[in-house]
């Protein structure tokens, strides 16, 4: 692992929007049971499959095994695809991933400690292995509020009725920079997968004055974190992080504002790492 537990500044990956060619490919699908045919995103639709494939094999959450629904190969498979498993939530979904990918997370291993990414959560924006990986830590709050980081800036007048919302550390690239998180794609807005949207911190102040956003659905961020490219992997190769995915839901949790006195401005005191989060995930996607 890279010193202080984490990754090295990369100059790979400020485009974070491409999809994976899977995610375009699968939401084209208009046929019965795939994605496309009823609304369902690609992801919410392997999700499902995930959880159809524990419930058949009595390993998931909530979900028991007997010798009469203990279904075996092609025929069990396809009656896995056809039922809804018990306790399965299309709008609250976790689970693990054998490798990283763009709308993914990485969960920091227990062994990973203090530094930066000590129990961290990190929603990766966009991710290939030639090419490095990008996103930002979920769960490292700071004292800093937006107000305090533009009060100098052209765009602060439009951010006047947010000023007071507290703002997350993520990464230690280019800590100077702001960008912003939402559920909603609005004008400037890259996609990361459906459901979730990363804009810099002038289109955000945009959508905030047309009303396309409210300030609640932002989630912002300083700086953000960054792997040159085969880094990450070599990281996850030798135990550094667990891969996962989750709804938007469980990603874009409300910003929790910071107790305590706010330091001078310009600053920006850190906190410890939010465990909650991180230990509801790890449980989720069953580390």
């Amino acid at each position: 692992l890279a010193a202080q537990g984490g990754p090295r500044c990369s100059g790979a990956g400020r485009r974070c929007a491409r999809a994976p060619r899977r995610s375009r490919a699968l939401a084209q699908q208009g046929a019965s049971g795939v994605p496309g045919s009823d609304g369902e995103d690609w992801r919410t639709f392997r999700a499902r499959l995930v959880a159809n494939e524990a419930h058949v094999l009595g390993r998931g959450h909530g979900t028991k095994s007997s010798p009469q629904d203990g279904k075996h190969g092609a025929a069990g498979a396809a009656d896995a695809g056809a039922e809804k498993p018990e306790g399965f939530d299309g709008a609250r979904w976790a689970h693990s991933l054998s490798r990283p990918e763009a709308g993914g997370l990485l969960l920091a291993r227990e062994d990973l400690d203090g530094g930066w990414f000590g129990r961290s959560v990190v929603l990766l924006f966009e991710h290939r292995d030639t090419e490095g990986t990008m996103g930002v830590i979920l769960n490292r709050p700071t004292r800093a509020t937006l107000g305090q980081l533009v009060q100098n800036l052209p765009v602060a007048s439009k951010l006047a009725r947010c000023k007071d919302l507290p703002v997350n550390l993520g990464g230690p690239v280019d800590t100077s920079s702001l960008l912003a998180v939402s559920s909603k794609n609005v004008q400037g807005a890259r996609r990361i997968v459906d459901g979730m949207y990363v804009l810099g911190i002038n289109d955000a102040a945009d959508a905030l004055c047309t009303g396309d956003i409210a300030p609640r659905e932002l989630h912002l961020f300083m700086g953000y974190s960054g792997w040159a490219p085969h880094q990450l992997k070599s990281e996850i190769d030798h135990g550094g992080w667990w891969c996962g995915a989750a709804d938007a839901s469980s990603v874009l949790v409300p910003s929790r504002c910071q107790e305590g006195a706010v330091p001078a401005v310009g600053s920006a005191e850190l906190l410890e790492n939010e465990s909650s989060m991180w230990e509801d995930l790890k449980a989720r996607i069953g580390h």
